[in-house]
């Protein structure tokens, strides 16, 4: 059997693709936008569909009077652990409201509720409920639109997790799935 040699051309396109792949990913400063959100540990975050981008405790109240709203803001200072991964906001200035979406969902006037169950089968069950609250129709994609599982803090900061709040994004960038019924 024979065998290509690896060329000097598919390594140089290895490289290419992986240093794209790793470009990708990278947080650093530059203006992010995405809906204000503070958890019940009043953790903060700027959130926007799956990327989470936390804000630093030291600096969460800047952001606090735009709770609930898509905002955009110029990120100074940003770290970020591990890549890909979550960024952690240090120092920002609030540019203010989100552009017009172009390439994501506005969240303004949108609602989730997650209700708490348990099946007849002794499985724990999530009801998740999108609820538009405005007077424009919203077009929002279920796999565009994935959950995010925030636990509180407990001891210490675990390794690569950038949040420095009480609270971290345990599972992140899961969207839903539609199971279909063996029925």
């Amino acid at each position: 059997m024979y065998r290509r040699p690896i060329l000097l051309v598919d390594c140089v396109a290895i490289m290419a693709l992986l240093a794209l792949a790793a470009w990708a990913g990278e947080r650093g400063p530059a203006k992010y936008c995405g809906t204000v959100t503070f958890d019940r540990w009043d953790g903060c975050a700027l959130y926007s569909g799956v990327y989470v981008m936390y804000v630093s405790e030291a600096i969460k109240e800047k952001v606090r009077p735009h709770a609930g709203k898509s905002i955009q803001v110029d990120a100074k200072q940003v770290s970020q652990p591990q890549n890909p991964g979550d960024g952690l906001i240090k120092q920002l200035v609030v540019v203010g409201p989100a552009p017009p979406a172009q390439n994501w969902v506005a969240l303004d006037n949108l609602s989730l509720s997650v209700t708490p169950a348990v099946a007849a089968d002794g499985r724990p069950r999530l009801s998740i409920s999108l609820q538009n609250n405005g007077g424009k129709e919203v077009e929002v994609f279920s796999s565009e639109f994935p959950p995010t599982l925030l636990a509180k803090r407990i001891g210490k900061q675990i390794g690569g997790e950038p949040a420095d709040g009480s609270s971290f994004a345990l599972i992140t960038r899961q969207s839903f799935s539609r199971r279909r019924s063996s029925n």
